[in-house]
């Protein structure tokens, strides 16, 4: 099955004047005939465990508690119809097919955090006395591919 540089989803879609994508409804262009059902392999962009200590981030000085964090990261690789399975953007599929199809110097997608979590720390300041803090996108809860 040949690329011949016309992509026929392309020509279903049409972009409004505030960005958001279109897509119609017709049998040639409906998602079941464009994305097969994908089984999702081990291998794939995932959510990783990777609990660590601030003793071994050497910042346990500073940062009183919690002791432990769990930051998570994203591995993994990004399959094909990666737009549908993981919200990427199309600009991430159309990225892939130039890769696959034209200039494989262009980079592939990658597997990278889409959302987090904030963490709540206690730490100690100059002065000694002790401060709550929460810091803004300190656990990965979701990833994509980008």
């Amino acid at each position: 099955n040949q690329w011949d540089g016309k992509s026929t989803w392309w020509d279903s879609v049409s972009r409004k004047r505030r960005g958001t994508l279109k897509t119609t409804n017709s049998p040639e262009t409906s998602t079941p005939k464009l994305v097969p059902m994908y089984d999702f392999s081990p291998d794939d962009c995932d959510l990783h465990d990777f609990k660590v200590s601030f003793n071994q981030l050497k910042l346990d000085y500073w940062i009183i508690a919690p002791h432990k964090y769990n930051p998570r990261y994203c591995k993994g690789s990004c399959p094909r119809a990666m737009g549908y399975i993981y919200g990427s953007p199309v600009h991430t599929m159309v990225q892939n097919l130039i890769y696959e199809k034209l200039d494989s110097s262009v980079p592939r997608p990658s597997c990278v955090p889409l959302e987090y979590n904030p963490l709540s720390v206690l730490t100690i300041e100059n002065d000694g006395s002790i401060a709550y803090k929460e810091y803004e996108e300190m656990i990965a809860t979701k990833c994509t591919c980008r």
